[in-house]
């Protein structure tokens, strides 16, 4: 038997789980995000072939978020090219899971662009490899993530939920820096 076992009775809140629980986050982006503009978060995301032994999958791309500061009221986020379809599922029922579970995102609307390849060698190879091409070319904007197959769109959410997150004081610091600069409204003296 090649690769992993995968349960295709799992409903969306055990891949959300799934996700969460098994994601690796193997080459962190140093990049910070942009506060008030679009930030283009470059990935590379690696799993295990489920068919072909010793091999992986590669998913090169880029995830555009429209400004993705965490100070926003909420709304639903919008989603594009995460291709939940290929798990039975739609962006809808996606963002009513992460409601429920109590996952907020700003309003926002994330754009998935990739390609996909096959690596012919292991997980750890292929992290080992993209690793030192992202070192040697001082990329500091990349994230190198490791996930599962079977849940690999909520494997990039769960990575882009944390680079907001850990982008929020940064964020603090912007929001103060422009009140502080925009002068004073003369109606409310």
């Amino acid at each position: 038997m090649c690769g992993p076992v995968y349960d295709q009775n799992m409903d969306l809140t055990d891949m959300w789980q799934e996700a969460v629980r098994t994601t690796r986050i193997r080459r962190k982006r140093l990049a910070s995000l942009e506060t008030f503009e679009d930030t283009r978060l470059p990935y590379v995301l690696v799993s295990e072939h489920s068919r072909i032994e010793s091999h992986s999958n590669v998913r090169q791309g880029m995830v555009d978020v429209a400004k993705p500061r965490l100070l926003l009221p909420d709304h639903h986020p919008q989603f594009e090219g995460f291709n939940f379809e290929s798990l039975k599922s739609d962006e809808n029922s996606v963002t009513t899971l992460m409601y429920i579970r109590g996952v907020r995102f700003p309003s926002m609307k994330f754009k998935n662009v990739q390609s996909h390849q096959v690596y012919d060698g292991t997980v750890e190879e292929a992290i080992s490899q993209y690793g030192r091409d992202l070192a040697r070319g001082e990329d500091v904007h990349t994230g190198l993530i490791q996930s599962r197959e079977d849940v690999w769109p909520f494997a990039l959410i769960f990575y882009v939920s944390l680079l907001i997150s850990k982008n929020l004081p940064r964020d603090i610091e912007r929001l103060l820096e422009e009140f502080r600069e925009q002068p004073p409204d003369p109606q409310t003296r």
